[in-house]
């Protein structure tokens, strides 16, 4: 009996123990590699908070191009009424320095963003090299597209590359991008499809021998986003995320063709191309793309 109250006493205590100690595995490191999850943590959170002002710069530049419309409009509204020898309505002169007001705003609100895009990108490339220093590429961790996704390289020297560019007779095909991030390459002009193939003509396979040509000596990551009109397949056998797909796909099989290696390349089907909403045939002509872009290697 006295070993019994014994032993109900001690489980009793170990019951009181466990209520007021953490559990064990709260007390144990998250992972036997600890000096690297909480960076991947706070790198992907800073991802996230890049994303999220990508976002609201985007935003602005929606109102900025809506602002500098209703002044083009106002201003072009003014000069008439001054053409005309009328007075001009002191509704308007305000209107035209409220909008001039608000233009300087977003372009100020503009730079902080693009400023800060600058900084936490730099945070993202510091905090890669810590979690892996074999990732060669200026590059930020992306969860969605789960690995990682270059940005422009900021040690690129945008007007020696356009001469490059010339020098190679690219210069009507190629353009040099300089943005918050650093300097990239896109392609000037779409490379186009007709409706409904993801055949690359002649004229586009000739750009893709001299593109491969060019970047031959470099060490590069290629984007290829694939796009659609909106006209909707009748017999439904294939959509319109599927054939952009496959319009991406087509250009890079003729890259790897001219001795580009498979393993640099990302494939996006985008889908409808979201930039041209008039409803014409010249638009839908544009609409049925592919767009390149390059980044180069930092180091």
């Amino acid at each position: 009996m006295k070993a019994i109250k014994i032993l109900t006493g001690v489980v009793f205590c170990l019951a009181i123990f466990a209520l007021i100690s953490p559990p064990k595995a709260f007390c144990e490191p998250i992972s036997s590699d600890n000096g690297k999850v909480f960076p991947i943590i706070e790198r992907d959170t800073t991802h996230d908070t890049v994303r999220a002002y990508e976002a609201e710069l985007d935003m602005l530049n929606e109102d900025l191009l809506r602002l500098k419309a209703d002044k083009e409009w106002l201003y072009l509204k003014i000069f008439r009424i001054q053409d005309q020898n009328r007075i001009v309505p002191q509704d308007l002169k305000e209107s035209r320095i409220n909008l001039t007001r608000k233009i300087a705003i977003v372009l100020k609100k503009k730079e902080r963003l693009i400023h800060l895009i600058r900084k936490h990108r730099g945070v993202i490339r510091d905090l890669n090299r810590k979690i892996d220093p074999n990732v060669g590429f200026n590059s930020f961790y992306s969860k969605d597209l789960a690995g990682y996704y270059p940005i422009g390289n900021p040690n690129m020297n945008g007007g020696e590359l356009n001469g490059k560019i010339a020098q190679a007779g690219l210069q009507n095909h190629l353009e040099v991008v300089q943005n918050a991030s650093g300097v990239f390459l896109r392609t000037a002009s779409p490379i186009l499809f007709a409706s409904g193939s993801s055949k690359v003509t002649d004229p586009y396979r000739s750009f893709l021998r001299r593109l491969a040509t060019f970047l031959a000596p470099y060490e590069v990551f290629i984007n290829v986003d694939g796009y659609t009109d909106d006209v909707k397949f009748k017999n439904k056998t294939m959509s319109n995320i599927e054939l952009s797909a496959k319009r991406a796909g087509a250009v890079i099989q003729v890259l790897k063709k001219y001795g580009m290696k498979p393993s640099i390349f990302k494939l996006n089907g985008m889908g409808q191309y979201p930039l041209c909403s008039e409803n014409s045939a010249h638009c839908r002509m544009l609409s049925r793309r592919a767009d390149i872009r390059v980044y180069f290697n930092q180091n």
